[in-house]
C-alpha cells in the first residue's frame, strides 16, 4: 500500500516534484493511504516549486485530518512567511510549541518571527510617512532573516521605484517573477517602475495584463491614461499660448499619482516656464525650488536666476548662475552671471544695504546689523519654504560681509 508514496518520496529526492505530486494526488483521492501524510508530502513538492499558496492549503487540510504532525506546522509557518502573513506563521509555530513545548527549531523561529513582526510594524508607518529609504533599509534587515518573503522583496522593489532607484527596483521584481510569473503585486510594480520612468506606453501593457483580477492595476490605469491625455492637452495649449488653460491642466497632472517624481519634476518645469511668461515671478520661483530640492537642474536654475533678476534680487540671482555656470559652462550662461554680478556691485553698497549714512556711528551699525541678522537668519524661518529659507541664507551671508567691510572702512 504504501508503494505510492515511495515512489513519491523517490521522485522528489531526484527533483522530479511534478511526477511526484501526480502520484500523490491519485493518493490522497485513494482511500488506501494515510491521507494527512500524502497531503503533507505534496505540500514539500509545491513548497520546492515556490508554490506556496497550494503547499499552506495541503498543509491546513493535513492538520485538520490529524493535528499531531509536527512537520506540518514547521512548513505551514514558512509558508506563511514566504506569503507575507506573519501573524498566521506566528500562530502555527505556537501550535507546535503547545504539542511539543521543548521544541528549539519553534522558540527559535518564534523570536525570529516576532523581529519581523515588529520590523514589518515600522515599515508600514514610515511607508505612510513616505520615508522610503528608511523602508528599504527596514526590508534589508528583514530579509536577511527570511530570504524567502515575497512581501519584504515588494516592499522595497517599490520603494526603489519612489526612489528613482530603477535598474535596483527591477532586478528585484524580474527575481519575484521568475519563481512567481502569475504574482499580480510584481507586476503592479513592474508597471510602476515604466510608468515612473515615463515609459508610458510599455507601462500601460504590462497594466493590461492584469486589468481584470487587480483593482490595484484598474486604479494605476485609469490614473496613467487620465495623465497622459492631461499632459498632451497641457503642452499643446502651452504651444498655442493659452496658458490659463495649460496651467489648469498641469495641475491636475500633479495631483494625480504625487508619488511620481520624475512626472512631477517635469511638470513642475513646465509651471515654471508658464509662470515665468506670465510673469508671476515668485510662482516660478517655487516651482523651480521643488525641482531643485530633488536634484541639479539646468532648467530649474536657469528660470529661478531669471526670475530673481526680474524680481531685483541680484544675490541670490548671482548664487543661482553660479551653480548653473558649474552644471552648464556655456558663454550664455557667464554672460548672464557677469551682468546679475554687475546689477549686485551697484546694490551692494553696505550703507544702502543697511539704510544708514556713511557718517553712521559704531554703535548705530551694531544695532542695525543685530536687527538684520535676527531678521534674515536662516533658522529663524523654519516653517518657510525651502526656497525661501535659502533666500535668507544669502541675505544672511551678504549683510554679515557688508558689516565687515563698514567696520573696515571706517574703522569702528
Amino acid at each position: 500500500m504504501d508503494d505510492i508514496l515511495k515512489q513519491a518520496e523517490l521522485l522528489f529526492e531526484e527533483n522530479q516534484h511534478e511526477y511526484a505530486i501526480f502520484l500523490l494526488t491519485d493518493a490522497i483521492q485513494s482511500a488506501h493511504y494515510d491521507k494527512a501524510e500524502a497531503l503533507c508530502k505534496r505540500s514539500a513538492c509545491y513548497m520546492h516549486m515556490n508554490r506556496y499558496r497550494d503547499a499552506c492549503s495541503d498543509l491546513t487540510k493535513a492538520i485538520e485530518l490529524d493535528r499531531t504532525i509536527p512537520s506540518a506546522y514547521v512548513r505551514q509557518s514558512k509558508c506563511y512567511l514566504a506569503m507575507g502573513d506573519l501573524e498566521n506563521a506566528i500562530c502555527s509555530l505556537e501550535i507546535l510549541r503547545s504539542i511539543d513545548p521543548d521544541s528549539s527549531f519553534a522558540k527559535f523561529e518564534l523570536e525570529k518571527l516576532r523581529t519581523l513582526k515588529g520590523y514589518d510594524i515600522e515599515a508600514k508607518a514610515l511607508f505612510a510617512r513616505q520615508k522610503y529609504s528608511d523602508v528599504v533599509n527596514l526590508m534589508d534587515k528583514c530579509l536577511e532573516r527570511a530570504e524567502i518573503c515575497i512581501k519584504f522583496k515588494l516592499m522595497k522593489a517599490e520603494c526603489l521605484v519612489y526612489l528613482r532607484e530603477h535598474e535596483q527596483a527591477v532586478i528585484i521584481v524580474n527575481e519575484v517573477l521568475f519563481l512567481h510569473k502569475d504574482d499580480i503585486e510584481a507586476i503592479c510594480i513592474r508597471a510602476m517602475n515604466l510608468l515612473h520612468q515615463e515609459k508610458y506606453q510599455l507601462g500601460m501593457i504590462e497594466l493590461k495584463e492584469v486589468l481584470t483580477i487587480s483593482a490595484k492595476a484598474t486604479q494605476m490605469f485609469k490614473q496613467y491614461k487620465a495623465i497622459i491625455e492631461k499632459l498632451k492637452r497641457a503642452d499643446k495649449a502651452l504651444q498655442a499660448n493659452r496658458l490659463e488653460e495649460a496651467r489648469c491642466f498641469y495641475e491636475e497632472v500633479l495631483r494625480i499619482d504625487t508619488k511620481n517624481v520624475t512626472k512631477n519634476m517635469k511638470v513642475h518645469l513646465k509651471l515654471a516656464e508658464l509662470h515665468q511668461r506670465l510673469q508671476q515671478y515668485k510662482e516660478a520661483i517655487e516651482y523651480c525650488t521643488r525641482v531643485l530640492e530633488i536634484e541639479p537642474s539646468i532648467m530649474a536654475l536657469k528660470i529661478r536666476a531669471e526670475c530673481n533678476f526680474d524680481l531685483e534680487d541680484f544675490d541670490v540671482s548671482v548664487e543661482d548662475y553660479r551653480e548653473l555656470v558649474k552644471l552648464d559652462n556655456t558663454l550664455a550662461n557667464k554672460s548672464r552671471l557677469d551682468a546679475a554680478q554687475k546689477q549686485l556691485t551697484v546694490d551692494n553698497d553696505p550703507c544702502k544695504l543697511f539704510g544708514i549714512s556713511a557718517s553712521a556711528s559704531a554703535e548705530d551699525i551694531k544695532k542695525i546689523y543685530r536687527k538684520l541678522i535676527i531678521k534674515y537668519h536662516p533658522d529663524k524661518h523654519p516653517d518657510e519654504s525651502k526656497y525661501v529659507q535659502y533666500k535668507m541664507k544669502v541675505r544672511f551671508a551678504r549683510i554679515q560681509q557688508a558689516y565687515e567691510k563698514l567696520k573696515r572702512q571706517s574703522g569702528k
